[in-house]
């Protein structure tokens, strides 16, 4: 699997880096840096490529993007949810329209398919290769689980983990935007990357281990970036700081070091 995502991420960048190549680099750069990533979420969970130009495709990621920006606006009513009753139906409306856009988009490219194929008694191993899809639709189809899983929440499963593009999408461009002002953390981080590629291969999932301040550049955007309204639940004991933590208390991130 990792060299998998590994050969993809490849494969997807490079596509990226001739587009970009053959035009204004600034020009539209988010709507191919999404539909870049969209493909990566698409080919390793669903075994799905798509031409970023169709029409249908594009319009998906300007749906899942809409939906994310939504869910992480952090409206009054996140904080007092007896609020949500003065939210205007125009508001619910096109969450849902989005919603069922999205639906309709994972069903005819997605899932059509597939589940023609589950509903003729077909198992995954009748598949040329198992993926994410396969394993969500053997969870419904089987008849050797003790409970199988619906396909509404299949559905919902996949339309969750493939949406995950968006979120990936938002952050690099945010970290994009924070290093516009850091050149100081550019010029490190490039001085990685040439001492691990030596200017003659692209960097690969494989280099992590060797590049700490490149990891340690991403975690950083991601403390600054963290969304105050979704909730983090420690799991276990531990410390930050040096400060202990114990298991099962909300914890909010600071975004505002001295």
């Amino acid at each position: 699997r990792f060299l998998k995502l590994d050969s993809i991420i490849y494969r997807e960048l490079s596509d990226l880096k001739s587009t970009l190549s053959g035009t204004n680099p600034l020009s539209n750069f988010k709507v191919h840096l999404s539909s870049t990533i969209a493909n990566m979420f698409f080919v390793y969970f669903c075994s799905k490529r798509f031409d970023i130009h169709n029409p249908r495709y594009q319009e998906m990621i300007k749906h899942y993007d809409n939906v994310f920006y939504e869910v992480n606006q952090g409206y009054a009513s996140d904080f007092l949810p007896w609020l949500s009753y003065f939210q205007t139906n125009s508001h619910k409306r096109k969450l849902s329209r989005a919603s069922q856009s999205i639906r309709a988009f994972v069903m005819e490219f997605l899932m059509n398919e597939r589940i023609a194929k589950y509903n003729k008694k077909h198992t995954k191993a009748d598949n040329e290769e198992e993926d994410y899809v396969d394993s969500l639709l053997d969870s419904v189809y089987s008849s050797t689980d003790k409970v199988n899983m619906d396909l509404d929440t299949a559905l919902f499963s996949l339309e969750d983990i493939v949406g995950g593009h968006t979120a990936i999408s938002n952050f690099i461009m945010k970290t994009l935007g924070f290093l516009v002002n850091h050149p100081n953390v550019q010029a490190k981080i490039q001085q990685e990357v040439d001492a691990m590629t030596l200017n003659a291969r692209p960097v690969t999932l494989a280099d992590r281990k060797q590049m700490p301040y490149t990891e340690a550049t991403i975690l950083e955007s991601i403390r600054m970036i963290t969304s105050p309204i979704v909730p983090h639940v420690a799991t276990q004991d531990s410390s930050i700081g040096g400060k202990l933590t114990n298991t099962e208390p909300t914890l909010v991130p600071c975004r505002f070091p001295k």
